[in-house]
């Protein structure tokens, strides 16, 4: 249901468009503190690549593994050229890691391709998991 906002009434007594003293906003001169909008958005970015990779972590390693090959996947067969080596290299890095803390490491910098290039035209690539177990692309402009 929408809400209404309804505009705050002023009550002019002289006659010539003056509102009361008691109905005037009291505004004083504040500095201007601008915002750093570039240490929002990499908040919010790490925000982003925690949640995807706490999705990855939370599978059982054997999904884990698929996962990995289903991003390495649409990174090949969506994507060329000198940006993808290094994600693919990633994803090497996670089947070969000794331990967790090393594949944690690996995805991180898997998912996170804005790390490697802007031109991909996202930040994150993440994996949710299907019933299908498929990867669905979504990207605008993806047929």
């Amino acid at each position: 249901m929408p809400v209404q906002i309804e505009p705050m009434p002023i009550h002019v007594s002289n006659g010539n468009g003056e509102a009361d003293a008691h109905d005037r906003q009291d505004v004083g001169k504040v500095k201007h503190v601008p915002v750093d909008t570039g240490r929002i958005g990499r908040a919010g970015e790490r925000w982003a690549r925690a949640a995807i990779l706490g999705i990855l972590m939370e599978l059982t390693p054997e999904r884990r593994g698929i996962a990995v090959k289903d991003i390495e996947d649409v990174l090949r067969n969506r994507f060329k050229g000198e940006a993808i080596p290094p994600l693919l290299q990633a994803a090497s890095d996670f089947r070969d890691a000794p331990d967790e803390d090393h594949e944690l490491e690996a995805l991180a910098r898997l998912v996170h391709v804005s790390a490697v290039s802007d031109a991909f035209g996202f930040d994150l690539i993440g994996y949710l998991p299907a019933a299908s177990d498929s990867v669905k692309w979504t990207h605008p402009g993806a047929e």
